[in-house]
C-alpha cells in the first residue's frame, strides 16, 4: 500500500522538486517525515494527534523543515503539491467553526503512512511484555483502539486496519504470534470493532503476512454464527479467492467449504450469494469474465476462477447460477483441460447442483468447440481424457461416483457421445451399452417406500408446494390423472422424494424462516429474476434423481421415452444471438389504395423474388436460396402485409400430385406445406450431430428419415386423405426461452437432419449459421426486427441444395403465401361488415407455387 502512494508521489512530485529546485524524493519525504533527523512530516504530525489531517501552517512546516525554502515559497510549495493531487483541501468542524486542513488524497494512503510513522516510533519491541504495553490505552498505539461509548468501533478504525495489516511484517523476525489482536488489552478484544478492520486489511496483506494465525482467526469469526459477520467474511474471502497463487486462493475456500456438510454450507455460504450485492466480489469478477476481451488465459489463472465459479453453483439464485455456468464455458473454452479437469474434482463435492452445472459447462464446451476441432488437437486429446474418466467414474456400474440424477447423468452421456463421434475408436463396443441407462447401472439413492417412517418426512413435506407436487412429481407417474394425490404410486414416488430430500439435509427447523422470507420476497418480485426456496432445491435433486431412475426403468409415459425433461433448465452451449439483416425488399404501401377496403380487395402482391436467391445475404456471397422465411410489413396507416415462404423437397410422382392439387384450387396455406417440425428441449450445439434434434424424423438406431411428412393431408368431407410424401429441408430449433434469462436465443431454422447428414454440416462456436466440410458457410439464419419490418429468414446454399436433390432424385417447390391486413389495433373492439366480408371471402389473401411449372 505505501509502496503504491510512494510510487505515485515520486512520479507525480518531481516536477514540483524540479521547479523548486529541490532534491528527489523531496515531496515524499515531507509526506513520510525523517524520524531519524526529528522530521515528522505530514504523517508524523498525524500520527501524534492521533487526527487524519494537518492545518495549512503545520504541512508548510513541514515543508520548511525537510527543504529549508522560505516561509513564503514553502507555501506555495505546499500549494503546488495541493494542485498536484498531492495533498487534498478538506473542511473540518474545529472549535466550533470550519476550517480548511489538508488530508491524504486517498484515505488509506494516509492510515499506512501514519501506521508507519506509530510502529516506527511507539512499538517496542525489546520484549514480548514490552510489546504488550505499546498497546496500552496510554500509549499512543494503543489510543488508536481505544472503544467508543457503544463498544461498536475503534476510535480510529482506518488506522486499526493499517496497524493490523502492516504489524506483522514489523514483528515477523521476533518470537510469539504475529497478529496484533493478540497484543490488545482483553477489553478490547471485542468482536464488533475487530472484525471489520481485520477484514478490511487482508485484501492488503503480502503472501507472508498469512499464517496459521491469520486462518484460526477467520475460522473463529465465521464459527460465531452471526450472518452478518459470516457473509462479511465471505465476502473477503472471496475477493481473495480471486487471485492465483495466493495463500487464500479458491482452493483454500474449497477445502473449507467441502468440509461442510450440504446444509450447513448452505445456511452460510449459500445465503451470502444470495445477498451479495451487485458490487460483491463476486459480481464484480463474473462482470470481467462477461465484458473482458481475453485471447488468452493463462491456465494457473483459468483454474483458479474456474475452482470459484464452480463454489458458487450452490446457490439458489437461478441467474446467479446461470451466470456462473456461462462463465466456466467461457473460461473453459480457453482452458478447456482446466475445465475438463474441474468436472472430475467436482464429482466429490457433496452438493449435487455443483457437479451437475460443472459438468454442464463441460459439455457446453464440447458442444461449442465440437466443429471446429482439429485431428490430434489438444482440445480433442483433452475431452476424449475426460471421456475416459466419465466412464469410470460416473457411468459404469462400478462408478464411484455414480448417479442417477438426469441431468448430470444426461451430461455425462453426451460427453461420451460427442467424443465417440468425434474418436469412434475411444470408447471400447462393450462400453457403449452404458450409454443407455439401465436400472443395474448405480444403486437407487431412494430406500424403500415401506421403510420410511412419518418422522423420517417430517418438516419436509411442507416443501412441496403444490405446482412442483402436482405438475412436476405427477410427471414421474404414468396414467395418474391430475390433482389425483391418492395415486398409489404416485404416493410411493412422493414419499421417497421427500425422504431423500430430508436425507439430504434439509429440515423446515433450519430452512424454515429463510424459505418464508424467500417466498414474501419472490411474491412481491418484479421481473423475471427468481430465487428458489432451499426446499425447491433438494427438491430438485431429488426429483432429478427420480426421473434418471425411473427413465432407467422403463417408467415414464411411453411418449417421454427418450426425451430431455422438459425442467432441462439451461442451454449450456449457450448459443450467440442471431445476426440482424434487413431484406432488399420494396415499399409495398407507396402506390398502394389507401381506402381499407380497397387495401383488402385490390391491395398490391408484395414483391418478394428479391428475396427468393439471391447472390449474397449479409455480404456473405455463395448463391443463396430462401428455404423458409415469414415476415411482415407495416405501413404508418396500420396497413399490414404479412408472407411466409415454405419449401418442400418432392420425388417425380410427388411432384406431380402437388401440382394437381394446387391446380385444383388448394392454397399453400391450407394445409398445403407441412409445418416445420420443432426441437423444444435439444440444446442448440446438438444441431446436427445429436439424435436428439429431430428424434421424430429418425429412425430408432437414430438414423435421419428421408420423408417423414405428407402435404395436404385434410379431410375432404368423407374421410382423411394421406396426403403427399414430401421431405422438408429445414427444421426449426426451438429452445423455450422461459428455462433462463440467458438463454434468450430462438427460435432459429436450420437445416434437417437428414440434410444436415449427408451434407456432413455443422454448427460451430455458439453461431446458428452451419458450415460445411471446408469451413465455408453453408446456411444462413437471419432476423430482421425493426419498427416498420420485421421476419426471419432461412437460406441454403445453393450448390449445396442441388447436390443433395441430385443425389436424392428430388425436386424443390417453394409455396409464397400471405394476406394484406390491419395492426390488430385499428379494430380491436368492432371490425366494419363490409371488411368482415373481404376476410370471410379471403380476398385480401395472395398465394404462388414456385418449381412446379415445367411439370
Amino acid at each position: 500500500m505505501t509502496y503504491l502512494l510512494e510510487y505515485f508521489t515520486k512520479s507525480v512530485g518531481e516536477e514540483a522538486e524540479t521547479t523548486f529546485v529541490q532534491p528527489r524524493l523531496t515531496c515524499w519525504k515531507v509526506l513520510k517525515g525523517s524520524p531519524d533527523r526529528g522530521l515528522p512530516g505530514v504523517a508524523g504530525l498525524m500520527a501524534d494527534s492521533l487526527r487524519c489531517w494537518v492545518s495549512r501552517a503545520e504541512a508548510e512546516a513541514a515543508v520548511e523543515g525537510q527543504t529549508r525554502l522560505a516561509s513564503t515559497d514553502a507555501a506555495r510549495f505546499v500549494e503546488r503539491m495541493v494542485a498536484d493531487g498531492l495533498l487534498a483541501e478538506d473542511m473540518r468542524y474545529l472549535d466550533g467553526e470550519y476550517r480548511e486542513v489538508l488530508t491524504f488524497p486517498y484515505q488509506r494512503f494516509g492510515d499506512h503512512l501514519v501506521a508507519r510513522h506509530l510502529l516506527g516510533t511507539s512499538l517496542n519491541t525489546a520484549s514480548p511484555a514490552a510489546l504488550r504495553r505499546s498497546f496500552y490505552a496510554d500509549r499512543p498505539i494503543g489510543a488508536v483502539f481505544a472503544l467508543d461509548r457503544w463498544r461498536s468501533n475503534y476510535a480510529e478504525p482506518g488506522l486499526a486496519s493499517a496497524l493490523m495489516l502492516e504489524f506483522p511484517e514489523r514483528v515477523k523476525k521476533l518470537g510469539g504470534s504475529k497478529e496484533l489482536v493478540h497484543y490488545l488489552p482483553k477489553s478490547r478484544r471485542l468482536v464488533a470493532p475487530f472484525a471489520s478492520v481485520f477484514l478490511d486489511g487482508l485484501y492488503w496483506r503480502s503472501h507472508s503476512a498469512f499464517s496459521n494465525e491469520t486462518a484460526s482467526i477467520v475460522e473463529s469469526l465465521l464459527a460465531i454464527g452471526d450472518p452478518g459477520l459470516s457473509a462479511d467474511t465471505y465476502e473477503v474471502l472471496t475477493g481473495l479467492a480471486i487471485r492465483p497463487n495466493h495463500p487464500y486462493s479458491a482452493d483454500r475456500l474449497a477445502a473449507h467449504l467441502s468440509s461442510m456438510q450440504m446444509s450447513e454450507r448452505d445456511l452460510v455460504w449459500s445465503e451470502y450469494l444470495r445477498g451479495a450485492s451487485p458490487h460483491s466480489n463476486l459480481r464484480r469478477l463474473l462482470a470481467w469474465v462477461e465484458r473482458t476481451e481475453r485471447p488468452h488465459v493463462d491456465a494457473s489463472v483459468a483454474a483458479n476462477e474456474i475452482r470459484l465459479l464452480a463454489l458458487c453453483l450452490t446457490t439458489t439464485d437461478r441467474e446467479l447460477r446461470d451466470r456462473c455456468t456461462r462463465a466456466l464455458v467461457l473460461v473453459g473454452e480457453r482452458q478447456p483441460r482446466a475445465l475438463f479437469e474441474a468436472a472430475i474434482d467436482s464429482l466429490g463435492f457433496d452438493d449435487p447442483y455443483v457437479p451437475e452445472r460443472v459438468l454442464a459447462a463441460a459439455y457446453g464446451i464440447a458442444l461449442r468447440r465440437w466443429g471446429a476441432h482439429e485431428p490430434h488437437s489438444d482440445f480433442l486429446k483433452a475431452l476424449t481424457e475426460l471421456t475416459e474418466q466419465l466412464i469410470s467414474h460416473v457411468l459404469s456400474p462400478s462408478a464411484p461416483y455414480q448417479t442417477w440424477h438426469a441431468l448430470t447423468r444426461g451430461y455425462a452421456i453426451g460427453i461420451v457421445q460427442l467424443c465417440k463421434l468425434l474418436q469412434p475408436r475411444a470408447i471400447r463396443r462393450d462400453l457403449r451399452d452404458l450409454l443407455t441407462p439401465r436400472p443395474e447401472h448405480a444403486p437407487s439413492p431412494f430406500r424403500s417406500a415401506r421403510g420410511i417412517r412419518a418422522s423420517d418426512i417430517d418438516g419436509a413435506e411442507q416443501a412441496i408446494h403444490m405446482d412442483f407436487g402436482n405438475y412436476t412429481i405427477g410427471r414421474l407417474v404414468e396414467g395418474r390423472r391430475n390433482y389425483d394425490m391418492d395415486n398409489r404410486e404416485y404416493r410411493i414416488v412422493r414419499r421417497q422424494i421427500i425422504d431423500r430430500m430430508r436425507r439430504l439435509g434439509y429440515s423446515a427447523e433450519e430452512f424454515g424462516d429463510i424459505d418464508a422470507q424467500i417466498g414474501r420476497h419472490s411474491w412481491h418480485q418484479e421481473g423475471s429474476t427468481k430465487v428458489d426456496r432451499y426446499g425447491k432445491k433438494y427438491s430438485w435433486i431429488a426429483y432429478f434423481e427420480m426421473h434418471g431412475l425411473r427413465e432407467a426403468a422403463g417408467l415414464l409415459s411411453e411418449w417421454r421415452e427418450g426425451e430431455r425433461t422438459s425442467d432441462c433448465d439451461i442451454d449450456p452451449s449457450f448459443p450467440d444471438a442471431v445476426a440482424v439483416w434487413q431484406p432488399p425488399l420494396r415499399d409495398p404501401f407507396g402506390k398502394a389504395p389507401v381506402d381499407r377496403l380497397e387495401w383488402l380487395r385490390d391491395g398490391p402482391v408484395p414483391e418478394f423474388s428479391t428475396a427468393l436467391d439471391r447472390a449474397e445475404v449479409d455480404g456473405i456471397p455463395g448463391g443463396w436460396v430462401l428455404l423458409d422465411a415469414s415476415w411482415r410489413q407495416r405501413g404508418p396507416d396500420g396497413r399490414e402485409i404479412t408472407t411466409h415462404v415454405a419449401a418442400m423437397l418432392a420425388s417425380s410422382a410427388s411432384s406431380r400430385r402437388l401440382k394437381a392439387e394446387f391446380e385444383a384450387g388448394r392454397r399453400p396455406g391450407d394445409q398445403g406445406v407441412p409445418e416445420t417440425g420443432n426441437d423444444y428441449y435439444t440444446y442448440h450445439g446438438e444441431v446436427p450431430w445429436s439424435i436428439r434434434y429431430g428424434a421424430d424424423v429418425r429412425t430408432p438406431t437414430g438414423k435421419p428419415r428421408r420423408n417423414p411428412d405428407r402435404a395436404f393431408t385434410y379431410f375432404d368431407g368423407n374421410r382423411w386423405r394421406a396426403g403427399v410424401p414430401v421431405e422438408l429441408p429445414s427444421r426449426r430449433w426451438a429452445w423455450e426461452d422461459y428455462h433462463s434469462v440467458l438463454n434468450q436465443v430462438g427460435p432459429v431454422t436450420l437445416p434437417a437432419p437428414a440434410i444436415s447428414e449427408r451434407l456432413r454440416l455443422r454448427l460451430v462456436g455458439g453461431s446458428s449459421d452451419m458450415l460445411d466440410d471446408s469451413g465455408n458457410v453453408a446456411s444462413l439464419f437471419r432476423v430482421s426486427p425493426t419498427g416498420a419490418f420485421d421476419g426471419q429468414f432461412f437460406y441454403m446454399r445453393h450448390d449445396l441444395l442441388e447436390r443433395y436433390l441430385a443425389d436424392r432424385g428430388l425436386r424443390l417447390v417453394r409455396s409464397v403465401w400471405g394476406e394484406r391486413t390491419f395492426h390488430y389495433k385499428l379494430f380491436e373492439r368492432n371490425l366494419p361488415h363490409d371488411l368482415q366480408r373481404q376476410f370471410e371471402a379471403r380476398s385480401n389473401e395472395f398465394g404462388f407455387v414456385i418449381g412446379l411449372e415445367d411439370m
